[in-house]
């Protein structure tokens, strides 16, 4: 009966039984969360997951500490028989990337076009020709879209993600005032936050957290923000406040690249722009699968490579 019970839980979430084994092992939400590297309040969203779906609070309570609940001492067993059948399918596959078919949804803003996307792609069509890679265009919910399965995997301005959600973070990066270098904005003696709410402004539409934590800046004082020109490129922002009229407040370390071989451009800090925290992020139901795990890693080294050589050529724009 319990086994039957997992085989349909695998069916519908696999992830949920490396949880649940981790639970019934360690008999402890924080050391769970510990082994497997995840924070406690994503193991604790998980469990209520558990329970609900086994109508059993699984761990509980007694005067010498957490105890498994009667079932979840009876699922023991065959959790570890289950596991043993999809050892095999599963958790040893050996992932060759010359042979690897299949879909990986990924989703980035052109402005990691030159210094991530294109590297990365011409480094899979080498390594994994028959890989397909679907760039897909960024949302207006982005952990939705991510808990949806309408993307795999995302890289950028990110906030806090909700538990279903795994991430890591790669730098915090201040947001910095981009304008033309003839601009009335650029002859303001150590500018404030109100002039930089005082001229048109380009957005990034829709936007990552960056844009978003702009916007409560300029409610933080009062302010409208003068957006007068929404747009989904970097590209088409940059070459928009190149025509003299429209500033924006982007991603410094960003945009200092994307700029660096243009003479028009002028990146200035102003005090009370907030930082911006850049993250890669998947969904929980894609973190054990091989060919995830390696474009992930493919990710990870050309994202460290390139913080590395930044900061080896006197890059100071990280926080």
């Amino acid at each position: 009966m319990q086994l039957e019970l997992l085989q349909r839980l695998a069916k519908k979430d696999l992830n949920l039984l490396v949880f649940l084994a981790a639970l019934l092992e360690e008999k402890h939400v924080s050391r769970t969360a510990v082994m497997l590297n995840i924070s406690q309040a994503t193991m604790s969203y998980h469990l209520q997951k558990l329970r609900k779906e086994f109508d059993d609070p699984l761990l509980i309570k007694s005067k010498n500490g957490m105890v498994l609940s009667n079932l979840g001492a009876a699922l023991q067993v065959p959790l570890s028989q289950l596991f043993n059948q999809l050892d095999s399918t599963v958790y040893k596959r050996t992932f060759l990337p010359a042979d690897a078919e299949g879909t990986i949804r990924f989703c980035t803003q052109d402005a990691s076009l030159k210094h991530l996307l294109i590297p990365l792609l011409s480094q899979i069509s080498v390594a994994a020709p028959n890989l397909c890679i679907e760039l897909v265009e960024w949302p207006f919910d982005i952990f939705n879209a991510l808990e949806n399965g309408d993307i795999d995997v995302v890289f950028g301005g990110l906030g806090s993600a909700p538990p279903s959600i795994y991430g890591v973070k790669y730098y915090t990066s201040r947001l910095s005032v981009v304008t033309h270098v003839d601009h009335p904005f650029t002859r303001i003696s150590s500018p404030k936050l109100e002039d930089v709410f005082s001229f048109p402004h380009v957005r990034i539409y829709p936007g990552a957290e960056g844009e978003r934590l702009v916007d409560e800046a300029a409610r933080k004082q009062g302010i409208n923000r003068p957006i007068t020109l929404k747009t989904p490129s970097y590209n088409i922002a940059l070459e928009t406040i190149k025509l003299g009229r429209h500033i924006a407040c982007f991603n410094r370390l960003v945009v200092s690249t994307m700029a660096q071989d243009s003479s028009e451009l002028v990146i200035t800090d102003v005090e009370g722009l907030p930082e911006v925290d850049i993250y890669l992020y998947w969904n929980a139901r894609v973190s054990k699968e091989p060919m995830h795990i390696w474009f992930r890693e493919q990710i990870n080294m050309l994202i460290k490579q390139g913080i590395k050589d930044l900061k080896l050529k006197g890059n100071n724009d990280f926080v």
